[in-house]
């Protein structure tokens, strides 16, 4: 028996291993010192032309209700679902309320505010049917990388650093409902 759990433990950790590999071949941060903008997502670590400009762009606020974000500006909005932990993370996020052990959101905050870097902003930039892609912008030592994320995930992180949530005005026109109590 301690046999096998040592050939598991081994077969475990080579897998691991070779995932993680795989997606470092794939996914290497590659720092550009100019790109041109463009409506597409960022590629992981890439370094924006102008990531500050909100040419197009709307701030929104976020409302959230289990399973559900809501982008709102005045009476208008765009429901995004996701799972209610990941909304339960964003209203943590929201609220600065913490637990006794911190979730993902938690851990990746601290990553980012104890190597020096901060959320500037979030962008949705894009949307492909029911689909939206977000952009985390972080500033470290006056440079500032934009992260692909999903909205959820950038949004958790946004309530974390209080920082703005933007989207681009045309995606907010074509999703937009009327999201008013009456």
């Amino acid at each position: 028996l301690a046999a096998f759990i040592f050939i598991l433990f081994v077969a475990v950790g080579y897998l691991g291993y070779a995932h993680y590999a795989i997606r470092s071949q794939v996914e290497t941060p590659v720092l550009h010192e100019e790109i041109a903008a463009r409506e597409a997502p960022v590629a992981q670590g890439e370094v924006l032309a102008d990531p500050l400009s909100l040419d197009d762009y709307l701030q929104v606020d976020v409302t959230i209700k289990p399973g559900k974000m809501i982008l709102v500006r005045n009476c208008t909005g765009i429901a995004m679902t996701t799972t209610v932990d990941k909304t339960y993370s964003i209203e943590r996020g929201v609220e600065s309320k913490l637990t006794e052990r911190p979730n993902e959101h938690d851990l990746i905050y601290d990553v980012i505010n104890n190597y020096g870097s901060k959320v500037l902003s979030v962008k949705m930039s894009r949307a492909t049917k029911d689909v939206f892609y977000a952009t985390i912008l972080l500033e470290r030592d006056s440079q500032v990388l934009g992260l692909d994320a999903k909205p959820s995930d950038a949004l958790a992180l946004a309530a974390r650093f209080n920082a703005p949530v933007y989207i681009k005005g045309d995606i907010f026109e074509k999703h937009k409902q009327n999201v008013c109590e009456k």
